[in-house]
């Protein structure tokens, strides 16, 4: 690899999340300042809505180009479970626990048919999905064909999530905030895919790259606005908050992958744990070497008292 690819690749990989966070910000600002909350329509004049999509459109063009240009310099992802994709993994854990039991609950409450089957399916893949997340902590490199068909859980929980957002009838079928949810999600879905492939060691790298920078825009920007607008003015922009909270676990461990493309090694441990471990390995092994020490100093009287009880 050149320098020049070299400095590209890691200018490309670290200016995603920045990207991400400018998108973020123009959105939230547009959801106080330009959004009809009676229609769930933006105004006629949203400069800083359209701002958004310009930055969305120019972000997902400029993940292309690179994805292109540095086809064959992208290392392979190596999935192992540093300190940042375990945190994340937890978070993505626990919020698809909650899904799980969200979905399963609303299911008698769901209309007959095709979406109280789409529910299920929803509830049980985000159910699968904890063993999928749960095995990362019991290795430090995953790999294998069941961890990678434990990988599709979370893809069809994605799938059948943006399925179930597109029949909603609580909402119009256009409104911004449901179409932003709706790609989110199947964007997620292709990022599980594509990590499925990963494990089973035969990764397609510009494009897992590519499905995971997109994936980290779109799920930041629908996520953490929307819980601040449900935060500050109690309104639910999609068909539950759950979801938000699914998309910003997935926006945080979709970073922490991306993160692991880096093209040089990182540490697998952050540094601070790692020094802390280090000190309390040397603190234990003084003690250790102080109590071995010191019982023959204790053992030594009760062996001088026993010869002079035998002159006696």
């Amino acid at each position: 690899m050149t320098k020049h690819k070299r400095l590209l690749l890691i200018c490309g990989i670290i200016f995603t999340p920045f990207l991400s966070l400018i998108a973020l910000i123009l959105r939230a600002a547009a959801l106080f300042t330009e959004l009809d909350a009676a229609s769930g329509y933006f105004q006629s004049r949203s400069p800083l809505h359209t701002a958004y999509l310009w930055v969305v459109a120019i972000s997902i063009l400029l993940f292309f180009i690179l994805a292109i240009l540095c086809r064959k310099e992208f290392p392979a992802p190596s999935l192992r479970g540093s300190l940042s994709v375990l945190f994340a993994g937890a978070f993505f854990l626990v919020t698809m626990a909650v899904a799980a039991i969200s979905g399963f609950l609303s299911v008698p409450a769901a209309p007959a048919g095709l979406t109280k089957l789409f529910c299920v399916i929803s509830a049980i893949g985000a159910l699968i999905s904890l063993v999928y997340f749960g095995l990362f902590f019991r290795r430090d490199e995953a790999q294998g064909m069941r961890h990678a068909l434990l990988g599709l859980a979370p893809a069809f929980f994605a799938l059948f999530t943006a399925i179930l957002l597109y029949f909603d009838r609580s909402s119009h079928m256009n409104e911004p905030p449901k179409l932003l949810h709706l790609s989110a999600f199947l964007l997620l879905a292709c990022f599980f895919i594509g990590e499925a492939r990963a494990l089973l060691g035969q990764p397609c790298r510009p494009l897992y790259y590519f499905t995971t920078a997109t994936a980290l825009l779109l799920c930041a920007t629908a996520s953490v606005p929307n819980l601040l607008y449900n935060l500050l003015r109690g309104q639910v922009l999609v068909l539950t908050t759950v979801y938000d909270f699914v998309l910003l676990a997935g926006a945080l461990y979709l970073l922490a992958r991306l993160l692991q493309i880096l093209p040089y090694e990182l540490p697998a441990v952050h540094r601070m744990v790692q020094h802390f471990l280090n000190t309390a390995a040397e603190t234990a092994g003084e003690e250790a070497e102080e109590s071995e020490s010191g019982e023959p100093l204790e053992a030594l009287p009760a062996e001088e008292e026993a010869p002079a009880q035998e002159n006696e």
